[in-house]
């Protein structure tokens, strides 16, 4: 079954002639993950947007083409309806709460839409379960690391159990403990069957997870790899990144006998205050 239908003849935004995309067909199905990449301004923001709704809704622009999520053409959903179906996780996810506290924000999702209050509850605290942030329960949202939030925003899109999860460059803001535990969670979300569609650079976490790879370029797609094909050679090609971690090797040069920079007799004051001693720095 296709959750997602679309064929974009042309695309282009309010106030701006260009074409940003043009002559996309694509279809997703149920349970899929899907990756979108390329380089910067070849269109894969853009697309995601209309796969998700929020052009028209929250971007304006001049869609030739047609969407359909579940069956239903995307302009015959009502403002705010698409959200039962679909969640989003943003590149900051800080961009996308409403309230201060872990609990409020998750609530949010449901009184939205028009919850039970006695099930509602229960989904906030099932949703904490899932992702195992049962303790991030009664935290102030702005007290949370990058990658707290973030679980924080992957449980709102549960407490409704919304089909289709949207991934905007998920990895951007993490280190490598946390992109590994990223990808522990797309392949928890995948065993749930939930459809999953990223939009990323980094490419070394995701090489076991993806169905179809979609390379962009130029507004277009222009290119679709099926689980596993897509390889080292073909992102040297396409000027991507590893799809290896192991192959991420230091380029520096030792240069340990080079002095760059000697610095001697420096001192730092405010007013009259001094705020350190002398000192020697050499800088090699």
């Amino acid at each position: 079954m296709n959750v997602i239908e679309a064929d974009i003849k042309k695309f282009s935004y309010d106030g701006n002639d260009k074409v940003i995309l043009k002559d996309i067909e694509l279809n997703i199905k149920e349970g899929e993950l899907v990756v979108i990449s390329g380089l910067s301004g070849c269109g894969k923001t853009t697309l995601t947007r209309i796969l998700n709704g929020l052009i028209p809704n929250h971007y304006q622009g001049q869609l030739y083409g047609q969407v359909s999520i579940l069956g239903k053409n995307i302009s015959q959903y009502k403002n705010g309806e698409l959200a039962k179906y679909i969640g989003n996780v943003f590149q900051n996810p800080t961009d996308q709460f409403f309230a201060n506290i872990v609990e409020d924000e998750l609530a949010f999702v449901g009184e939205n839409l028009g919850m039970e209050l006695s099930g509602l509850k229960k989904r906030v605290d099932d949703s904490l379960s899932v992702m195992g942030i049962e303790n991030l329960k009664y935290r102030n949202i702005n007290s949370l690391s990058g990658g707290q939030k973030q679980k924080v925003a992957i449980s709102s899109t549960l407490v409704y159990d919304t089909k289709i999860i949207f991934f905007d460059e998920p990895s951007s803001n993490l280190d490598y403990r946390g992109i590994v535990e990223l990808k522990n969670i797309l392949e928890q979300l995948k065993s749930l069957g939930k459809t999953i569609i990223i939009s990323e650079h980094r490419l070394f976490y995701l090489n076991d997870l993806y169905d179809r790879f979609l390379y962009m370029k130029d507004g277009k797609i222009e290119k679709v790899f099926k689980k596993g094909e897509l390889t080292e050679e073909d992102c040297k090609n396409y000027s991507l990144r590893t799809t290896n971690y192991n192959f991420l090797l230091s380029e520096n040069i030792d240069n340990s006998q080079n002095v760059v920079e000697d610095i001697r007799g420096v001192g730092i004051s405010i007013g009259k205050k001094r705020i350190n001693k002398k000192f020697k720095y050499k800088l090699i």
